[in-house]
């Protein structure tokens, strides 16, 4: 693994009031994975962010010799999905559980009203 690629985002939310913390549970749908099911791929248009409840799911990139390149291994606990709703741009690679998942999702729509909702992020749009 490149090690400018280490990043850990289980985070992401953490410093929120408990309410806000309540709110996101409140809104997210969460869908089992089977092993191997992609969760999303390169070059698609996001429509939401993604929380790992349980499992393992692998980032990567697809060489030109057809070869996968993983980029990151998310645990449990961590978001994802999220760079590419920031960014207002396609999904650069995939996602795809490694052994049976429980995946959270919140739309795109509910993320940026939440986003928009918070004191510390009214000044971005």
């Amino acid at each position: 693994m490149i090690s400018k690629f280490i990043f850990n985002n289980q985070y992401l939310f953490d410093e929120l009031p408990d309410c806000d913390k309540e709110l996101l549970r409140e809104v997210m749908q969460a869908k089992n994975y089977r092993k191997n099911e992609a969760i999303f791929t390169e070059r698609t248009i996001p429509n939401g962010i993604f929380y790992l409840k349980s499992g393992k799911v692998k980032k990567y990139k697809v060489d030109n010799d057809g070869r996968e390149q993983i980029i990151y291994i998310y645990d449990a606990g961590e978001f994802f999905g999220y760079s590419a709703i920031l960014s207002d741009d396609t999904y650069g690679d995939t996602t795809q559980a490694i052994e049976n998942s429980a995946i959270a999702f919140i739309s795109k729509k509910i993320f940026y009203v939440f986003l928009i909702s918070l004191l510390c992020f009214q000044d971005c749009f």
